[in-house]
């Protein structure tokens, strides 16, 4: 830049934006295919062109199922997903197109309420991001949440691409699970914020089931059916976990995602967001479970099995750092 030169002024272009479009997939049968296909070379991409911030979710309207794709960048990137969106919807057509096996559900009728009603569009549709601000606790707890939803985003990208949903992947959500509960706890700086203390693990899995059950509006039929279920695969369950928790990809995930709660919730803390830290634990466990492709009564009983996994595992509930440097 010479000398004197005047810097160039910042154009309403170029400014960094959220841009934000529904890629429907015809159906929940090809969502996974989806989310491993499609979201990472759209990602390199918009990457290169200096996007900094994007997160999906999972989600069903009157026109189907779908995902929530939300890119933060400048212009630059941003103009790259406008131009792309025709490509986008051929290379979904591509994958909702192909053969597949139907997808498992951990407990049966989880997604009839969720999909009656719902069509079977396959395409890109713009939207306008509408940040949910008062559950996150006003504008900075949305900032501090949307952080969090990328790593959960990288984090589930990774596990949706790496392991099955009836296999090792309900395993490795309900590790999750009981690590995001734990850093709640157990956190390096848990003891910095008490409200983190404040609720004991069996209470929290309590809430937890209650909610996602429906048993806190009265109707506690399907909370003990699943209690049931739980019991009575209690020991598969528990070697199938211990054996996910042994492989190196998942020691490595799971350490991290325990880093980043209990570094969301000391920022929280420090920012005093106006959110009880459960109640930021339990959303950002509910929005991985989410992008991990389970129903919310699956996230119920893999709740339960989170819950039991420690009392099994006769630990308290942080992930391993055996072999690791601290």
């Amino acid at each position: 830049m010479l000398l004197g030169a005047a810097s160039r002024p910042v154009e309403l272009a170029d400014a960094p934006q959220w841009w934000y479009a529904c890629l429907y997939t015809g159906g929940v049968d090809a969502t996974d295919d989806v989310v491993a296909g499609l979201l990472p070379p759209v990602l390199a991409e918009v990457r290169a062109l200096g996007a900094s911030r994007w997160f999906f979710l999972r989600y069903v309207d009157r026109r189907g199922p779908h995902l929530r794709l939300r890119v933060f960048g400048p212009g630059a990137s941003l103009d790259r997903l406008v131009r792309s969106v025709d490509d986008l919807g051929a290379h979904l057509e591509l994958i909702t197109t192909a053969p597949r096996a139907r997808p498992i559900e951990l407990v049966p009728g989880a997604g009839a309420a969720l999909l009656a009603g719902a069509g079977d569009a396959v395409g890109v549709r713009p939207a306008v991001y509408e940040p949910e601000i008062d559950k996150y606790g006003g504008l900075d707890g949305v900032e501090l949440a949307e952080r969090l939803f990328e790593f959960s985003s990288e984090l589930a990208l990774w596990g949706v691409s790496e392991h099955e949903k009836g296999g090792a992947r309900d395993a490795l959500a309900a590790l999750l699970l009981a690590d995001a509960a734990g850093a709640l706890l157990h956190g390096a700086r848990a003891g910095r914020w008490p409200a983190r203390r404040a609720v004991s693990w069996s209470r929290f899995w309590h809430i937890h089931s209650r909610w996602w059950t429906g048993a806190v509006l009265g109707d506690e039929t399907l909370r003990v059916a699943l209690e049931a279920q739980a019991a009575g695969h209690r020991d598969a369950v528990g070697e199938r976990l211990r054996r996910t928790a042994a492989l190196p990809g998942v020691q490595a995930w799971r350490r991290r995602w325990f880093r980043a709660i209990d570094d969301h919730l000391a920022a929280a803390g420090r920012m005093e967001v106006p959110r009880t830290p459960q109640h930021l634990v339990f959303h950002q466990n509910h929005m991985l479970m989410n992008r991990l492709g389970y129903l919310p009564r699956e996230e119920a009983l893999l709740g339960i099995h989170a819950r039991d996994w420690t009392a099994l595992s006769s630990t308290d509930p942080r992930p391993s750092t055996k072999g690791q440097n601290r």
